[in-house]
Protein backbone atom coordinates (compact mmCIF):
# COMPACT_ATOMS: atom_id res chain seq x y z
CA UNK A 1 0.00 0.00 0.00
CA UNK A 2 1.10 3.41 -0.79
CA UNK A 3 0.45 6.51 1.09
CA UNK A 4 -0.34 10.28 -0.31
CA UNK A 5 1.32 12.48 2.64
CA UNK A 6 0.72 12.79 5.61
CA UNK A 7 -2.73 11.77 6.15
CA UNK A 8 -3.38 8.65 3.46
CA UNK A 9 -2.92 4.74 4.58
CA UNK A 10 0.39 3.40 4.62
CA UNK A 11 2.49 0.52 4.62
CA UNK A 12 1.02 -1.94 7.60
CA UNK A 13 -2.57 -0.54 6.55
CA UNK A 14 -1.37 2.98 9.11
CA UNK A 15 -4.07 5.51 9.24
CA UNK A 16 -3.75 8.94 10.29
CA UNK A 17 -5.36 8.24 13.37
CA UNK A 18 -2.43 5.75 14.63
CA UNK A 19 0.11 8.86 13.38
CA UNK A 20 -0.58 10.90 16.55
CA UNK A 21 0.37 14.78 15.24
CA UNK A 22 1.42 15.84 12.09
CA UNK A 23 4.79 16.55 13.75
CA UNK A 24 5.36 12.92 15.35
CA UNK A 25 3.73 10.56 14.05
CA UNK A 26 3.72 6.56 14.93
CA UNK A 27 6.90 4.66 15.49
CA UNK A 28 5.95 3.00 12.09
CA UNK A 29 8.11 -0.46 12.39
CA UNK A 30 8.00 -0.93 15.86
CA UNK A 31 4.54 -0.62 17.58
CA UNK A 32 2.90 -2.50 14.60
CA UNK A 33 2.94 -6.12 13.61
CA UNK A 34 4.91 -5.92 9.64
CA UNK A 35 2.89 -8.99 7.49
CA UNK A 36 6.42 -9.86 6.09
CA UNK A 37 8.11 -12.77 7.87
CA UNK A 38 11.58 -11.44 7.52
CA UNK A 39 10.69 -7.70 8.68
CA UNK A 40 12.02 -7.23 12.25
CA UNK A 41 13.54 -9.47 14.82
CA UNK A 42 11.30 -12.30 16.13
CA UNK A 43 13.01 -14.28 18.48
CA UNK A 44 11.80 -17.84 19.08
CA UNK A 45 13.33 -21.33 20.12
CA UNK A 46 14.63 -23.92 18.18
CA UNK A 47 14.28 -27.71 19.54
CA UNK A 48 18.00 -27.71 20.71
CA UNK A 49 16.52 -24.32 22.49
CA UNK A 50 18.99 -21.72 20.80
CA UNK A 51 17.73 -18.74 20.45
CA UNK A 52 16.96 -17.43 16.78
CA UNK A 53 18.15 -13.47 17.37
CA UNK A 54 17.47 -12.28 13.91
CA UNK A 55 15.56 -12.30 11.04
CA UNK A 56 16.97 -10.87 7.99
CA UNK A 57 15.29 -11.31 3.80
CA UNK A 58 14.17 -15.14 4.48
CA UNK A 59 17.44 -16.34 6.14
CA UNK A 60 17.38 -17.59 9.81
CA UNK A 61 20.93 -16.62 11.59
CA UNK A 62 21.47 -18.27 14.16
CA UNK A 63 24.35 -17.41 16.74
CA UNK A 64 26.74 -20.23 17.67
CA UNK A 65 29.65 -20.16 19.32
CA UNK A 66 32.36 -20.43 19.00
CA UNK A 67 31.80 -20.01 15.84
CA UNK A 68 29.54 -17.29 14.64
CA UNK A 69 27.93 -17.05 11.43
CA UNK A 70 29.31 -19.91 9.78
CA UNK A 71 27.16 -22.94 10.19
CA UNK A 72 23.51 -20.74 8.89
CA UNK A 73 25.32 -19.22 5.68
CA UNK A 74 26.52 -22.74 4.54
CA UNK A 75 22.95 -24.08 4.97
CA UNK A 76 21.43 -21.75 3.18
CA UNK A 77 23.76 -22.84 -0.46
CA UNK A 78 20.99 -25.69 -1.33
CA UNK A 79 18.36 -22.54 -1.16
CA UNK A 80 20.83 -20.41 -3.13
CA UNK A 81 20.96 -22.78 -5.74
CA UNK A 82 17.51 -23.97 -6.25
CA UNK A 83 17.00 -19.53 -6.04
CA UNK A 84 19.82 -19.45 -9.15
CA UNK A 85 18.00 -22.04 -11.50
CA UNK A 86 14.71 -20.30 -10.82
CA UNK A 87 16.33 -16.71 -11.16
CA UNK A 88 18.65 -17.51 -14.35
CA UNK A 89 17.74 -20.64 -15.84
CA UNK A 90 18.73 -24.25 -15.20
CA UNK A 91 22.18 -24.12 -16.83
CA UNK A 92 23.59 -20.54 -15.70
CA UNK A 93 21.92 -21.40 -12.12
CA UNK A 94 22.79 -24.50 -11.09
CA UNK A 95 26.60 -23.46 -12.27
CA UNK A 96 26.20 -20.37 -9.97
CA UNK A 97 24.77 -22.23 -7.29
CA UNK A 98 27.26 -25.14 -7.78
CA UNK A 99 29.98 -22.12 -7.02
CA UNK A 100 28.36 -21.48 -3.12
CA UNK A 101 28.44 -25.10 -2.62
CA UNK A 102 31.98 -25.58 -3.33
CA UNK A 103 33.03 -21.57 -1.64
CA UNK A 104 34.40 -20.28 -5.11
CA UNK A 105 33.03 -17.01 -4.67
CA UNK A 106 35.73 -15.15 -6.25
CA UNK A 107 34.88 -13.27 -9.72
CA UNK A 108 30.95 -14.13 -9.91
CA UNK A 109 29.66 -13.03 -12.92
CA UNK A 110 26.23 -13.73 -13.77
CA UNK A 111 23.93 -13.89 -16.97
CA UNK A 112 23.96 -10.21 -18.63
CA UNK A 113 25.97 -8.30 -15.93
CA UNK A 114 29.00 -6.61 -17.17
CA UNK A 115 31.00 -6.96 -14.07
CA UNK A 116 32.52 -9.19 -12.00
CA UNK A 117 32.32 -9.30 -8.41
CA UNK A 118 33.65 -11.55 -5.22
CA UNK A 119 32.16 -12.40 -1.63
CA UNK A 120 33.71 -13.38 1.33
CA UNK A 121 33.37 -17.40 2.33
CA UNK A 122 30.59 -18.25 5.31
CA UNK A 123 30.37 -14.46 5.72
CA UNK A 124 26.48 -12.36 5.69
CA UNK A 125 28.13 -11.50 1.91
CA UNK A 126 26.26 -14.59 0.70
CA UNK A 127 23.04 -13.82 2.65
CA UNK A 128 23.55 -10.04 0.88
CA UNK A 129 24.06 -11.45 -2.66
CA UNK A 130 20.45 -13.05 -2.15
CA UNK A 131 19.07 -9.93 -0.63
CA UNK A 132 19.71 -8.15 -3.60
CA UNK A 133 20.30 -10.52 -6.81
CA UNK A 134 17.81 -13.47 -5.67
CA UNK A 135 15.36 -11.49 -4.11
CA UNK A 136 15.23 -8.58 -6.10
CA UNK A 137 15.05 -6.16 -2.73
CA UNK A 138 16.01 -3.12 -4.67
CA UNK A 139 14.21 -3.91 -8.06
CA UNK A 140 12.45 -0.75 -7.50
CA UNK A 141 10.20 0.98 -10.65
CA UNK A 142 11.54 4.17 -11.77
CA UNK A 143 9.65 7.03 -13.25
CA UNK A 144 13.03 8.70 -14.83
CA UNK A 145 16.50 7.31 -15.29
CA UNK A 146 18.15 8.30 -12.11
CA UNK A 147 21.76 11.34 -13.09
CA UNK A 148 22.94 11.17 -8.91
CA UNK A 149 22.77 7.99 -6.51
CA UNK A 150 24.23 8.04 -2.79
CA UNK A 151 24.73 4.67 -1.69
CA UNK A 152 24.98 5.02 2.08
CA UNK A 153 26.36 1.81 3.97
CA UNK A 154 27.79 0.43 0.81
CA UNK A 155 29.14 -2.96 2.37
CA UNK A 156 30.52 -4.32 -0.55
CA UNK A 157 28.92 -2.38 -3.21
CA UNK A 158 26.65 -5.07 -4.54
CA UNK A 159 23.44 -2.24 -4.78
CA UNK A 160 26.23 -0.36 -6.92
CA UNK A 161 27.32 -3.11 -8.59
CA UNK A 162 23.26 -3.97 -9.69
CA UNK A 163 22.56 -0.22 -9.92
CA UNK A 164 25.32 0.98 -12.25
CA UNK A 165 24.78 -1.79 -14.90
CA UNK A 166 20.83 -0.99 -14.42
CA UNK A 167 21.69 2.80 -15.07
CA UNK A 168 25.22 2.79 -16.52
CA UNK A 169 25.18 6.96 -16.95
CA UNK A 170 24.29 7.38 -12.93
CA UNK A 171 26.74 8.74 -11.28
CA UNK A 172 27.28 6.57 -7.58
CA UNK A 173 28.74 7.89 -4.51
CA UNK A 174 29.56 5.14 -2.39
CA UNK A 175 30.01 5.15 1.56
CA UNK A 176 31.02 2.39 3.97
CA UNK A 177 32.71 3.41 7.65
CA UNK A 178 33.83 -0.69 7.52
CA UNK A 179 37.70 -1.10 6.55
CA UNK A 180 37.26 -4.47 5.66
CA UNK A 181 34.08 -3.58 3.60
CA UNK A 182 35.94 -0.48 1.85
CA UNK A 183 38.52 -2.97 0.63
CA UNK A 184 36.00 -5.78 -0.95
CA UNK A 185 33.92 -2.32 -1.86
CA UNK A 186 36.93 -1.17 -3.74
CA UNK A 187 37.49 -4.49 -5.36
CA UNK A 188 33.96 -4.93 -6.45
CA UNK A 189 33.94 -1.56 -8.11
CA UNK A 190 37.16 -1.12 -9.23
CA UNK A 191 35.67 -1.82 -13.51
CA UNK A 192 32.86 1.21 -12.69
CA UNK A 193 33.10 4.19 -14.20
CA UNK A 194 32.10 7.37 -12.59
CA UNK A 195 31.27 5.05 -8.95
CA UNK A 196 33.46 7.23 -6.57
CA UNK A 197 34.35 5.96 -2.85
CA UNK A 198 33.88 7.55 0.54
CA UNK A 199 35.70 5.66 3.34
CA UNK A 200 33.39 7.28 6.25
CA UNK A 201 30.39 7.17 7.71
CA UNK A 202 27.37 8.89 7.23
CA UNK A 203 26.43 11.51 10.08
CA UNK A 204 24.50 14.04 10.99
CA UNK A 205 27.71 16.43 11.03
CA UNK A 206 30.95 16.43 10.10
CA UNK A 207 32.44 14.38 12.95
CA UNK A 208 34.85 10.87 14.20
CA UNK A 209 33.19 7.74 14.85
CA UNK A 210 34.04 4.33 16.07
CA UNK A 211 32.75 0.87 14.76
CA UNK A 212 32.04 -2.29 16.07
CA UNK A 213 29.95 -5.50 15.77
CA UNK A 214 27.88 -4.55 18.62
CA UNK A 215 24.86 -6.93 17.73
CA UNK A 216 27.10 -10.12 16.35
CA UNK A 217 25.58 -10.22 12.92
CA UNK A 218 29.04 -10.09 10.88
CA UNK A 219 29.96 -7.14 8.36
CA UNK A 220 26.54 -6.59 7.43
CA UNK A 221 25.54 -5.44 10.64
CA UNK A 222 28.11 -3.08 11.58
CA UNK A 223 27.37 -0.44 13.66
CA UNK A 224 29.07 3.26 14.45
CA UNK A 225 29.16 5.44 17.43
CA UNK A 226 30.47 9.28 17.19
CA UNK A 227 33.90 9.05 19.08
CA UNK A 228 35.08 13.38 18.41
CA UNK A 229 38.45 12.38 20.06
CA UNK A 230 39.17 8.88 19.62
CA UNK A 231 37.08 7.64 16.56
CA UNK A 232 39.35 5.94 13.91
CA UNK A 233 36.37 6.46 11.16
CA UNK A 234 35.40 9.42 9.73
CA UNK A 235 31.95 10.82 9.86
CA UNK A 236 30.56 13.04 7.16
CA UNK A 237 27.56 14.82 7.03
CA UNK A 238 24.83 15.16 4.01
CA UNK A 239 25.35 18.93 3.61
CA UNK A 240 28.90 17.85 3.43
CA UNK A 241 28.76 15.09 0.89
CA UNK A 242 27.07 17.21 -1.33
CA UNK A 243 28.96 20.46 -1.02
CA UNK A 244 32.05 17.83 -1.91
CA UNK A 245 31.15 16.04 -5.12
CA UNK A 246 28.72 19.42 -6.66
CA UNK A 247 25.29 17.65 -6.10
CA UNK A 248 22.78 19.76 -6.00
CA UNK A 249 19.82 17.15 -6.92
CA UNK A 250 20.03 13.41 -5.20
CA UNK A 251 17.91 11.09 -7.41
CA UNK A 252 18.22 8.31 -5.18
CA UNK A 253 19.34 7.91 -1.66
CA UNK A 254 19.95 4.70 -0.21
CA UNK A 255 20.73 4.27 2.81
CA UNK A 256 21.29 0.77 4.76
CA UNK A 257 23.17 1.96 7.41
CA UNK A 258 22.40 -0.16 10.85
CA UNK A 259 20.86 2.30 12.95
CA UNK A 260 22.60 5.35 11.87
CA UNK A 261 19.47 6.59 10.40
CA UNK A 262 18.18 7.52 13.69
CA UNK A 263 21.24 10.51 13.69
CA UNK A 264 21.01 11.48 10.16
CA UNK A 265 17.82 12.56 10.14
CA UNK A 266 17.38 13.84 13.81
CA UNK A 267 19.05 17.13 12.96
CA UNK A 268 20.74 19.45 9.85
CA UNK A 269 18.32 17.71 7.57
CA UNK A 270 16.64 21.00 6.23
CA UNK A 271 19.27 22.06 3.65
CA UNK A 272 19.24 18.60 1.66
CA UNK A 273 16.51 16.91 2.15
CA UNK A 274 14.68 18.59 -0.53
CA UNK A 275 16.66 17.58 -2.87
CA UNK A 276 16.22 14.12 -2.79
CA UNK A 277 13.92 12.67 -4.84
CA UNK A 278 13.71 9.09 -4.02
CA UNK A 279 14.65 7.43 -0.26
CA UNK A 280 15.73 3.50 0.13
CA UNK A 281 15.91 3.05 3.62
CA UNK A 282 16.46 -0.14 5.63
CA UNK A 283 15.08 0.59 9.13
CA UNK A 284 16.63 -0.70 12.19
CA UNK A 285 14.20 -0.12 15.02
CA UNK A 286 15.29 -3.37 16.23
CA UNK A 287 18.46 -1.84 17.10
CA UNK A 288 18.04 1.75 17.13
CA UNK A 289 14.63 2.62 18.65
CA UNK A 290 13.31 5.67 17.23
CA UNK A 291 14.71 5.12 13.60
CA UNK A 292 11.12 5.17 12.25
CA UNK A 293 9.96 7.86 14.26
CA UNK A 294 12.95 10.15 13.43
CA UNK A 295 12.69 9.40 9.80
CA UNK A 296 9.02 10.28 9.31
CA UNK A 297 9.13 13.24 11.30
CA UNK A 298 11.89 14.52 9.02
CA UNK A 299 9.73 13.81 5.77
CA UNK A 300 6.79 15.32 7.46
CA UNK A 301 8.79 18.21 7.89
CA UNK A 302 10.38 18.22 4.85
CA UNK A 303 8.42 16.57 1.72
CA UNK A 304 4.64 18.38 0.94
CA UNK A 305 3.32 15.80 -0.75
CA UNK A 306 5.30 12.06 -0.54
CA UNK A 307 4.39 8.48 -1.12
CA UNK A 308 5.71 5.20 0.38
CA UNK A 309 5.35 1.91 0.21
CA UNK A 310 7.72 -1.20 1.03
CA UNK A 311 9.74 -3.82 -0.74
CA UNK A 312 11.44 -6.32 1.41
CA UNK A 313 13.18 -4.84 4.34
CA UNK A 314 13.52 -1.21 2.32
CA UNK A 315 10.96 1.58 2.82
CA UNK A 316 10.66 3.16 -0.19
CA UNK A 317 9.71 7.39 -0.36
CA UNK A 318 9.32 9.27 -2.74
CA UNK A 319 9.42 13.06 -2.63
CA UNK A 320 6.41 13.93 -5.33
CA UNK A 321 7.12 18.08 -5.94
CA UNK A 322 10.55 17.22 -7.07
Amino acid sequence: MRSNGKYGTGFYGVHRDLQGSDQQPANIGTTLTPPLPFVGVQPTTLVEDRPMEYVRSELWIRRTDPAPLITPFMRITPRILLKCMDRFGIWHGALLGLRFLSGNLTGIRLPHQRVAFSLRKNTSDIATFYQVFLLDEYDIAMAEQPRTIIDGGANIGLFSVQYKDRFPEARIICIEPDPENFELLKSNTAPLHDVLLEHSGLWHRDSRLTIHDKHDLGKWGMTVEEDERNGNIEAICMDSLMKKHAIDRIDILKLDVEGSERHIFSQNYEQWLPKVKMIIIELHDRMEKGCASTLFTAINRTFKNYSFHQRGENTIIINEDL
